[in-house]
C-alpha cells in the first residue's frame, strides 16, 4: 500500500519534530508534531504541504478526510474539517474513540 509522509525537521539540529502521513486515496493516516515543538505552527505547515500535493496529484477529489483523536480534533475544526462520524475502534485490546472529519476540496 502506498503511502506519502511528509517530515518537518529542526534546522539547527536535523532533528525531526512532526510528520504528516496520507494514505493511497490521500487522505489523512497520521498528523503528529512532538510535544517540545508543539503550538509552533509546525502541524499546520505540514497540513497546508500535504494539501498542495492532494489538490495536484488528486485532481478529482472533492473531500479529504482524517480520523481524528479527541485530541486533535480542534486543530482539524480551525483548517475546515467538519465531523461527519463518531467511531469507537480497538488496537491492541484498548478501546479508542475517534471522529471521521471531512473537508470540502473546492
Amino acid at each position: 500500500e502506498e503511502h506519502s509522509v511528509w517530515v518537518a525537521v529542526d534546522e539547527r539540529n536535523q532533528e525531526p519534530l512532526g510528520f504528516i502521513e496520507l494514505n493511497k486515496n490521500g487522505d489523512i493516516e497520521c498528523l503528529y508534531v512532538c510535544p517540545r515543538a508543539q503550538r509552533q505552527g509546525i502541524a499546520k505547515l505540514l497540513l497546508i504541504t500535504a494539501f498542495e500535493s492532494i489538490r495536484k496529484h488528486y485532481p478529482d477529489k472533492t473531500q479529504w478526510l482524517v480520523q481524528a483523536s479527541d485530541v486533535a480534533y480542534e486543530f482539524f475544526i480551525k483548517h475546515g474539517f467538519l465531523p461527519t462520524k463518531r467511531n469507537q475502534v480497538e488496537r491492541f485490546g484498548v478501546s479508542l474513540e475517534n471522529t471521521t472529519m471531512a473537508k470540502a476540496i473546492a
